[in-house]
């Protein structure tokens, strides 16, 4: 039976698993993630063995402690004690949107980016080389004043030219210290380029004058 936290049966809206395995810091994080994922699309009962075959090398996990992955909407929410630290997970920027569809069609057409995960309650998730990056519903996008999430380029104006192309339109500012030149301003040991999505939400390209 899928539950909620307090131990009640979940609602169509809200998926709960919670597990508690001794992991190792890579092989078991990623059979953990994959066990979160089977869990959000409701598989909260899929043979162990089958995950096990999809990462052999968390099958003896060095101990580390423990995880407990709740689902709720779609989103995840780990409680880590022992031995692994924020600093050696994924991020994973969660930007809210108003009209999923909408969102889609834009991050489809205008950036050339496709789910790579439909969650139940209609969010989406998006894998990029390095990271990845969710769309949920919710009646506050647009409503952030800062930048809410970032690529970063080895050709910001090659990058530019080819979003300008597909009809991104992107943010141009002047202001004292901090002007924009063809789209792209000069900052400290890096440039950046700014553009909203169509739910209004701030993202933005950057590239460091000397490799990270």
């Amino acid at each position: 039976m899928v539950t909620t936290s307090d131990g009640s049966p979940a609602d169509s809206d809200t998926l709960s698993y919670t597990f508690s395995r001794q992991i190792s810091e890579a092989a078991g994080l990623k059979r953990a993630l994959l066990i979160e994922v089977m869990a959000a699309q409701g598989f909260v009962n899929y043979p162990t063995e089958r995950i096990d075959k999809a990462c052999p090398d968390a099958k003896k996990p060095k101990p580390l402690g423990s995880i407990n992955v709740m689902i709720n909407r779609g989103q995840s929410h780990f409680d880590m004690t022992g031995g692994v630290m924020l600093a050696d997970l994924e991020v994973n920027p969660i930007i809210a949107v108003s009209d999923i569809q909408r969102a889609r069609d834009f991050y489809e057409a205008k950036l050339g980016l496709v789910p790579s995960i439909e969650l139940p309650d209609g969010s989406l998730m998006y894998q990029c080389k390095i990271g990845r990056f969710n769309l949920y519903p919710s009646p506050n996008a647009g409503t952030a004043k800062n930048t809410v999430m970032g690529w970063l380029t080895d050709d910001i104006e090659r990058d530019v030219r080819e979003l300008k192309s597909r009809g991104v339109v992107f943010e141009e500012y002047d202001f004292p210290g901090f002007k924009t030149v063809d789209s792209i301003a000069r900052l400290p040991g890096e440039r950046g380029a700014w553009f909203r999505d169509s739910e209004g939400n701030i993202l933005a390209i950057g590239q460091f004058d000397k490799p990270i």
